[in-house]
């Protein structure tokens, strides 16, 4: 919490009064045992609800300050993707902003709430994801569903830049306005395909003096005889790996696609990346590690209040949204300062409310924090009540 606080007060275009509010707002955030609503935070130290909601309004670059919090996070080797993916927030009320009808991944099927579009750096290295940016999706007849996700990206294109180069969805996003949205900002987009995509192979070398237009596609490649025009790149005891570069013509690009046969189940899986010289195994290691956005998600549910904002604002429903994950990148950079090998957001929330309640006991009875006995009182029974790993 302090090196956060640290990078809070030299944030540009920050001024002392929002610095103040959401360095009160992020300590009782962290510590807070209950609902994140704005009653139960102001119980444990937060400004005043009607404080709260003034300064919700209020703009506040969540995704220039978390790159900033997670810079030194991982080696300066180590390979990292941004994630995407949606999540649907349940919310009851008749006048909440962007309400509608959402696929309810949990229960698989169709309910009226939220939607949020969370984005995420995942070190593929270590398989460890920190939230970069939350965004809710509001429906409108300008604008679709994917061409929101494609704007999302697009505004947050230079934290992205500032890691990696790798944008990777599930088949949702497979689309042609994601890819060629990337492609104008300068990144890959790794995905996942559907079992009836039409591809292509490449259009033969036109012959010197040919009349006519040149081809665009070259012969039609059937899903099913795979083993016929791809080129095998591995094979296990029962998985068998095969690649070939291949144009799409639902998505009029260029890609490399992977198949991912396996033998047993007979069964494959279709990956795909617009990045023609990336390795089969990065493709399908990307992929996979794609997944750590959902266990973010879930923690942010389970630990951090995601699904208790009573804000009916679009504004006010991002700011808690994204105060949830922000706090849940504190807990993972400050467990990775004290070399845990494992993260607990339960554990990282009772560390913080024990030592909100001994420095407050401290306080009240007039002791010197600045002591060295008094300090190393506090830190030898910070993880009181602590679960074991």
């Amino acid at each position: 919490m302090t090196s956060a606080i640290a990078i809070l007060k030299h944030f540009p275009t920050v001024r002392k009064p929002q610095t103040n509010f959401l360095a009160q707002m992020l300590l009782a955030w962290s510590a807070c045992l209950g609902r994140r609503n704005a009653l139960n935070l102001h119980r444990h130290g937060a400004p005043h609800p009607r404080t709260q909601a003034r300064w919700y309004d209020r703009s506040f670059d969540f995704s220039s300050f978390n790159t900033k919090l997670i810079e030194k996070e991982g080696q300066p080797q180590d390979e990292w993707i941004v994630a995407i993916d949606a999540t649907f927030v349940k919310k009851s009320g008749k006048e909440t902003c962007g309400l509608d009808q959402f696929w309810n991944g949990s229960r698989h099927c169709v309910e009226k709430g939220l939607e949020a579009s969370v984005m995420a750096f995942v070190n593929v290295t270590e398989n460890k994801c920190y939230a970069l940016h939350v965004e809710q999706t509001l429906r409108c007849e300008e604008k679709t569903s994917v061409e929101l996700f494609a704007d999302q990206i697009s505004s947050n294109v230079k934290s992205i830049q500032s890691k990696t180069k790798y944008v990777v969805g599930d088949t949702y996003y497979s689309n042609e306005t994601i890819i060629n949205q990337c492609k104008k900002l300068g990144l890959h987009f790794i995905g996942k395909c559907r079992k009836d995509i039409q591809i292509f192979d490449l259009p033969p070398e036109r012959k010197i003096g040919q009349r006519g237009r040149p081809k665009k596609y070259g012969e039609s490649l059937p899903i099913n005889q795979f083993k016929i025009w791809g080129q095998k790149i591995k094979e296990e005891e029962s998985i068998e790996i095969y690649s070939k570069i291949v144009i799409s013509k639902s998505w009029d690009s260029l890609i490399r696609l992977v198949v991912c046969y396996d033998k047993i189940k007979d069964s494959k899986k279709l990956f795909f990346s617009t990045d023609l010289n990336l390795k089969e195994e990065s493709i399908i290691k990307y992929y996979r590690a794609r997944f750590q956005v959902e266990f973010l998600i879930r923690d942010a549910k389970q630990h951090t209040g995601f699904q208790d904002a009573q804000m009916r604002e679009n504004e006010g429903l991002e700011f808690h949204w994204n105060m949830s994950m922000l706090v849940l990148n504190i807990y993972k950079t400050e467990t990775d300062q004290f070399g845990k090998t494992y993260f607990s957001a339960e554990s990282c929330k009772k560390k913080c409310y024990n030592k909100m309640i001994l420095i407050r006991f401290s306080r009240h009875l007039g002791l010197d924090l600045d002591c060295p006995k008094i300090r190393s009182y506090i830190d030898s029974n910070i993880e009181y009540g602590l679960r074991a790993a």
